[in-house]
């Protein structure tokens, strides 16, 4: 969307104004690069003229020479603050360099100057679609666009991708087909409007649109692996597959295609090519960005867990606690009646000590690479025997039913002579730190032969994480933080196994939570509470009402409560004080939750802190109507302590490009209402 230098200007040098001109023309012919030297000579023969450093700018950039383009346009601006040109130019390199807030202000200044110019507009439109809480910006700029151009597609491609940021799909939808309606050879809007009903589920008429698009262009890279992914998500591997070897050639970055072709390889057990093409394309990716390679190697190798493996190696193997299995309550819910609320049983597997010797870890992983690196110990994996309830990584980018490619950084040269193993894959996840790995501890307790061995943790943790392990373990165990940009050999590795069933990193879209993803066994619960609230001064009433904050420091895609200030407010009202846990330290958290009557909330990771919370708490939390919403994981943890616990449900938002549960939501406060009335008797 750059435009030409076209502002009003006075001559004061008639040769610049001359190679001005001429530097014009060859830019309307499209010869950019002729453009460009006639240009630097007029700027040289008249410094201050800011139309002369806008046409350098706009040919510095139509040659991807964007350093220098945004120097000439900055130039311009500063020698012109209402050069509409500059202004527009530089405010579209900055939106393709991701730097939104820099955009923003030189495009607001552009359409206080002349707001009848539909580019700007659209350009603003791209930046509040891009930044947080604004979408109905965007599509506030989208329209203006149109109202000056009504009869031109491109607008309402705009109002379209607004109205999926929104969940509105039914705006979106007739926004796209507006467009491919104006424009009706072009296949991008067949393909825009087969993406939307795709997030409507409207599968048969999104595969229709997308024929619709191959019959304009039989070679639309788009469509094709867009059909590709989605034939790859019903796990129709075979489809897929033809697909990105049809989109391939057509693909302007082949990245991505070729990603989608290693993950089709592998999961159909072609390890060796899935391996080689992985490795070629990574290598091509830094290569096209003219990045140096990380160090690193990688392999796939069969996965087991490491119970049978220490097993068949006749190493330590201690039996903690069975495998335990109870049925769980209907889950009291507000606004809806899913069925993940209501009764099933749980399941826990066995929890045991292993140890493993001559064992390579990946700090940042759970994956533990034995046998020369031959052979994978995946405990995750082991336990749901199932590709797709892993979630791809930087460590295991591929994976099948029963193997993986891992991807390990180079290895230390330093090899470790014992550890206990604390390692996770959602290392910055405070919630999965209270509740999976802290209880690992408490399996070792009694084990005095391991006191004294390092615990083996990642770089990276966050501040209350390293102060919770800490305020558990004193002196008993001495800390070891491992760089999560190398591997490293353990001689003698401790595996106190984790003391939850797995969560599933992702689920299938025809699939839902069950009360055993993630469940925690009742022993760990028990620990957590014994091993620090008797160290912490905690009120002996509890009368404390909290709201727990999640705010603005939240993106699209990490389960938004869309109206949270409203809500917040209501709570409030009631004598509830928001807090942010993630600006307190970890005994500050325990302290305050340890106090409370009432916790209330969106769901996220720091309503983790109610393990903290006293019997008799009640614990209303807020989410949304979505099958892949676990409802028993709280509320069994909170039935162990004695706590009461409710849920409220709110609306799901579709949001563009967002899968699964991690969707945006709204909830109507008038049902919040209800609940505080009926649940918390308030």
């Amino acid at each position: 969307m750059m435009s030409r230098s076209s502002e009003q200007h006075p001559p004061l040098n008639a040769v610049a104004e001359h190679l001005y001109q001429e530097s014009m023309a060859l830019a309307r012919q499209g010869k950019w690069q002729q453009a460009l030297t006639p240009a630097q000579q007029a700027v040289a023969l008249e410094p201050y003229n800011s139309a002369y450093h806008t046409q350098t700018g706009c040919a510095q950039f139509m040659l991807n020479d964007y350093p220098a383009a945004t120097d000439s346009l900055v130039r311009a601006i500063s020698l012109d603050a209402n050069n509409i040109s500059a202004l527009n130019n530089l405010g579209y390199i900055y939106n393709l360099a991701a730097c939104y807030k820099q955009a923003e202000p030189l495009l607001l200044r552009s359409v206080e100057l002349d707001p009848n110019q539909m580019d700007p507009w659209l350009s603003l439109c791209y930046c509040a679609q891009n930044l947080d809480f604004r979408e109905e910006e965007a599509v506030r700029y989208a329209m203006r666009a149109i109202e000056l151009n009504p009869n031109n597609a491109i607008p309402y491609t705009y109002l379209s991708r607004s109205k999926l940021a929104q969940g509105d799909l039914p705006a979106a939808l007739e926004a796209i087909q507006i467009a491919a309606h104006l424009e009706q050879g072009n296949p991008a809007y067949q393909y825009r409007a087969g993406m939307c009903l795709l997030q409507m589920e409207r599968i048969a008429e999104a595969i229709d649109a997308f024929q619709a698009a191959l019959a304009l262009d039989p070679e639309h890279f788009d469509t094709l692996i867009a059909l590709a992914g989605y034939f790859y998500k019903i796990e129709d591997f075979a489809a897929a597959e033809e697909a990105c070897l049809l989109a391939e050639p057509r693909a302007p970055n082949k990245y991505p295609v070729r990603e989608l072709l290693a993950k089709i390889l592998f999961v159909t057990g072609r390890y060796d090519e899935a391996k080689q093409l992985f490795d070629d394309n990574r290598r091509a990716f830094f290569e096209m960005g003219k990045k140096d390679m990380p160090n690193s190697r990688t392999g796939w190798a069969p996965a087991q867990s490491i119970a049978s493996w220490s097993e068949n190696q006749a190493l330590p193997l201690i039996p903690k606690f069975p495998e335990k299995v109870w049925q769980t309550e209907d889950v009291r819910v507000f606004g809806a009646d899913p069925e993940g609320a209501r009764a099933e049983p749980v399941t826990l597997p066995g929890a045991y000590v292993a140890e493993v010797e001559n064992a390579v870890i990946l700090p940042g992983h759970e994956l533990i690479l034995v046998d020369e690196e031959r052979r994978a110990l995946y405990d995750r994996l082991a336990f749901f025997k199932d590709f797709h309830a892993l979630r791809p990584d930087e460590y295991v980018p591929l994976s099948s039913d029963t193997h993986v490619l891992f991807n390990a950084h180079e290895l230390d040269e330093q090899p470790i002579e014992e550890g206990i193993f604390l390692l996770t894959e959602a290392m910055n996840n405070y919630a999965h730190w209270i509740s999976e790995q802290l209880p690992r501890l408490h399996l070792i307790e009694d084990m005095p032969q391991y006191d004294g061995v390092p615990l083996l943790i990642s770089k990276g943790l966050y501040k209350q994480q390293i102060e919770a392990l800490q305020f558990i373990v004193g002196d008993r165990y001495p800390i070891r933080i491992l760089d999560i940009k190398r591997s490293y050999t353990v001689n003698r590795l401790i595996y106190p196994s984790i003391l939850t069933a797995y969560h599933k990193r992702q689920y299938r879209p025809d699939e839902r939570a069950t009360a055993t993803d993630g469940a925690l066994h009742p022993e760990a619960v028990h620990y957590l509470r014994e091993r620090i609230l008797p160290k912490i001064n905690t009120s002996k009433t509890p009368k404390r009402r909290i709201w727990i904050s999640r705010g603005k420091q939240l993106r699209k895609g990490q389960r938004r409560m869309l109206n949270e200030a409203e809500l917040e407010a209501l709570f409030v009202e009631k004598g509830f004080e928001s807090i942010k846990p993630e600006t307190m330290s970890f005994v500050e958290q325990v302290e305050l939750f340890s106090e409370a009557s009432m916790i209330a909330g969106p769901g996220g990771a720091a309503f983790m802190n109610m393990v903290f919370a006293p019997p008799g708490a009640k614990l209303l939390l807020l989410t949304k109507d979505h099958p892949q919403i676990n409802f028993h994981y709280f509320t069994n943890i909170a039935r162990m302590i004695g706590q009461e616990m409710a849920y409220v449900c709110g609306e799901t938002v579709k949001n563009e490009g967002v899968q699964g549960f991690e969707t945006d939501f709204f909830i109507d406060l008038d049902l919040v209402r209800d609940a505080m009335r009926q649940f918390l008797d308030i």
